[in-house]
């Protein structure tokens, strides 16, 4: 008669266990990497839609005030003393020309 050893069985059930639970430690870690990638994919995302409000405020407030600046030296510009020594001198060189015209044109009809 043949005699069934219980040692291989055991053994085999000994190294079942121990496989399940390196199994089910490998999953928990897994599972851990798995939400710790996500969680930091989050906070990027986050970090980079904040960033670019910040960016974006920034971007209006220098757009605002570069109008202001824009506004100021136009209204510098056209001022009455900006216009009054080309004002003259077109009234001065205007008239003489005028008065040069109707001389020559004497000159020539006479």
């Amino acid at each position: 008669m043949a005699s069934v050893d219980p040692a291989p069985d055991t053994d085999l059930d000994a190294a079942l266990r121990d496989a399940e639970s390196l199994l089910t430690s490998l999953k928990a870690r897994h599972a851990q990497i798995q939400s710790a990638l996500q969680e930091r994919q989050q906070i990027q995302t986050h970090l980079q839609t904040q960033h670019r409000r910040e960016l974006q405020a920034d971007l209006r407030a220098y757009t605002q005030r570069l109008e202001e600046l824009e506004t100021l030296l136009e209204s510098r510009l056209l001022t009455w003393g900006s216009f009054k020594q080309p004002f003259w001198q077109a009234v001065r060189f205007g008239g003489l020309g005028l008065v040069l015209g109707f001389l020559l044109r004497g000159c020539v009809a006479a």
